[in-house]
């Protein structure tokens, strides 16, 4: 009985062990598919509104839980009444890789209480972003152009309207750490999971083992 304690305490330890093993190496995975963090904004910078001059920084974000191809990205964009242009600078990481790159934009209007500028070169869709002056937000709409539809090179985009806003990268870069737990973790769980259910019948067994070889030498 005394050695089927022993065996017991052993498997007991090689659960520890084998727990901890699988506790590492789940770290390890979320540290190698761990997202930068991305800056805070998402809001627009008004104070010079009358003055013809606006600011924003922020992360893309499509609207109605629509995912991103590239969602680890910041935006900051400048917008001048006087030069009737918006001017955007995005950095942003693709397949590990962090690029930088810039648009202008011509405005279509400025008012009191809003600018809406819109894109000048995408030759299958089309972007019109709003900025409005009483929410401080900035959101952006992008359609297929009629002309996509029958052009072959188009195929990659969805024939359909999405909805975008500027939105607090800190705030999107929470978001992406949760959906990368959320994928990890019950995989992790299910591990440990199988390894203690073959930990525990190990142990069963050393015990039945040795009650059996108690009841023989009793005989």
């Amino acid at each position: 009985m005394i050695r089927a304690i022993g065996r017991a305490l052993l498997w007991v330890l090689c659960g520890v062990a084998g727990s901890l093993s699988i506790l590492i190496v789940t770290n390890g995975v979320l540290d190698l598919r761990d997202y930068p963090r991305i800056q805070s904004g998402g809001q627009v910078f008004t104070d010079f509104w009358d003055r013809g001059y606006v600011r924003a920084t922020g992360t893309w974000v499509f609207e109605d839980d629509t995912k991103q191809a590239f969602p680890r990205q910041t935006t900051e964009i400048e917008c001048y009444r006087d030069e009737k242009e918006c001017r955007s600078a995005q950095a942003e990481i693709a397949s590990n890789m962090l690029t930088v790159h810039s648009d202008r934009f011509p405005i279509a209007s400025w008012d009191s209480q809003s600018i809406v500028y819109v894109s000048r070169d995408p030759m299958c869709v089309s972007y019109t972003y709003t900025v409005s002056r009483s929410t401080q937000r900035i959101t952006g709409q992008r359609q297929p152009k009629p002309s996509s539809s029958s052009n072959a090179s188009c195929a990659p985009f969805e024939q359909r309207t999405f909805n975008l806003s500027l939105r607090d990268g800190f705030l999107v870069w929470q978001q992406l750490q949760s959906d990368n737990q959320k994928m990890i973790l019950p995989i992790m769980y299910a591990t440990l999971g199988v390894w203690w259910a073959f930990i525990i019948y190990r142990m069963s067994r050393s015990v039945r083992r040795a009650a059996a070889i108690g009841r023989v030498a009793a005989s």
